[in-house]
């Protein structure tokens, strides 16, 4: 975005210099591209800009630099929607997971940040060749984090080779490919789209099934002990008849 700014800056100026000089043509293809890179963020601001052309100069050449950047404003405003709309590149997807942060005494909150997979190199299980590979978003040794999202990805072919268990719970949602996943003692077929929730301790496996690779988002719990008030008996003060008030 500030690149797209710091440009229709430069192109306004320019527009502002070949306005002074009438130099129609320079004018126009100024203002138009002006328009476009403010348009590419917010549409209705290739209508908004300021003007330095029209200001000295009567109604007529007031106008035309508007009407140019509402030309490139429209077309770049067009096309930015068509790329956020998915419409340009296939439809994206938008997963929130929420979770109540849970401090520890002496050890910090971690802050905030944005990561994208393809700036991370993924880190390949022992023994695999890379075929089994998990990208990380954190250090797994950093404790400040109580939960992980990593993106775990098995080449055509790849096998996850043993039954696994975790004393979290796990969620898994399919990004890529398909794939026979092990869940208890059934192997459940599934494909991008498809989402699991596991519980902790559930013996889990898989195997790369389809002519791709098969890849999932991977969410669980970590760094931190298990509640184990939440498994406590309630009190007797604590439990009333239902259709009780609270």
């Amino acid at each position: 975005m500030i690149y797209a700014y710091s440009g229709n800056v430069v192109f306004q100026l320019l527009a502002y210099f070949a306005g002074s000089a009438h130099n129609v043509p320079l004018f126009i293809i100024c203002a138009i591209i002006s328009g476009g890179l403010s348009g590419a963020n917010f549409p209705m601001t290739a209508a908004l800009v300021a003007d330095y052309y029209g200001e000295t100069n009567n109604a007529i050449n007031y106008g035309s630099i508007y009407a140019f950047k509402a030309l490139g404003g429209s077309f770049a405003g067009g096309v930015a929607a068509l790329i956020m709309t998915g419409t340009l590149y296939g439809t994206a997807h938008f997963h929130w997971v929420r979770k109540a942060y849970e401090a520890v005494e002496g050890i910090e909150t971690p802050p905030a940040f944005f990561a994208n997979e393809q700036d991370i190199a993924p880190t390949p299980m022992a023994g695999t060749e890379g075929r089994w590979a998990t990208t990380r978003f954190v250090d797994p040794a950093d404790m400040r984090h109580d939960m992980h999202i990593t993106v775990v990805t098995l080449e055509p072919g790849a096998v996850i080779p043993f039954a696994e268990t975790h004393v979290m719970e796990h969620g898994l949602y399919v990004l890529e490919g398909k794939g026979v996943y092990r869940l208890n003692q059934d192997w459940v077929e599934v494909e991008a789209g498809d989402y699991m929730w596991l519980r902790a301790f559930c013996p889990q496996a898989c195997y790369a099934g389809g002519p791709g690779r098969f890849r999932y988002l991977l969410y669980k719990d970590v760094n931190r002990h298990m509640d184990l008030r939440a498994l406590r008996p309630a009190a007797a003060s604590e439990i009333r008849p239902v259709g009780a008030n609270a």
